[in-house]
């Protein structure tokens, strides 16, 4: 699952590349040969980190792909919206901000308690300004540190964020298809 996820944040980043008027088509094709390498190193990751024997969350770390493809590709729906003023291409590049937005909060949700609340599956441990090991294991007892009642999925949130999110992108894909938008507006 969060080898797809690190895949999402790369092909996010490949569309940011592609909507960019300075990107041209050969060092596009270059860009499309990293990305995809990239991919394969993604998918590949977690059996080394198996054969290796190295701890589980180390797996999840290629995830921090999906928040760098997210705002990558918010920046380019923002930058199209402003330029498509008062044309029909307005509504739909407002719908895929919308939906890059939501996503980007189901993301926030999950990872801003994470070193709290997840556990062994702590992903934003390694990251240089989170503790290691995670609050949750050093917490007495173990879990304590979350301030979420335990009841609480901030997994399952992100996830009905995440929905919505491909919902409301979908619309306006599709807006910017109906409409025969091409690249320039």
């Amino acid at each position: 699952m969060t080898s797809g996820m690190a895949a999402e944040g790369l092909l996010l980043i490949l569309t940011h590349l592609a909507l960019r008027a300075d990107v041209s088509e050969a060092s596009f094709g270059r860009w499309v040969k990293v990305i995809g390498l990239s991919i394969l190193g993604c998918c590949g990751f977690p059996f080394i980190v198996i054969y290796m024997d190295w701890p589980y969350n180390i797996a999840l770390q290629a995830i921090h792909f999906l928040p760098i493809g997210v705002v990558a590709i918010t920046s380019s729906s923002t930058a199209y919206m402003y330029s498509c003023g008062g044309s029909p291409f307005q509504g739909p590049w407002r719908l895929l901000c919308l939906g890059s937005f939501i996503l980007l909060t189901g993301a926030a949700i999950f990872g801003i308690p994470d070193n709290d609340c997840t556990g062994r599956s702590c992903i934003t441990e390694y990251l240089p300004w989170e503790s290691s090991p995670c609050r949750w294991y050093t917490a007495d007892p173990k879990g304590s540190s979350c301030p979420l009642p335990e009841w609480f999925n901030h997994s399952a949130v992100m996830h009905c964020f995440a929905i919505a999110s491909c919902i409301i992108t979908t619309l306006g894909v599709q807006g910017l298809l109906d409409s025969g938008w091409e690249p320039g507006c």
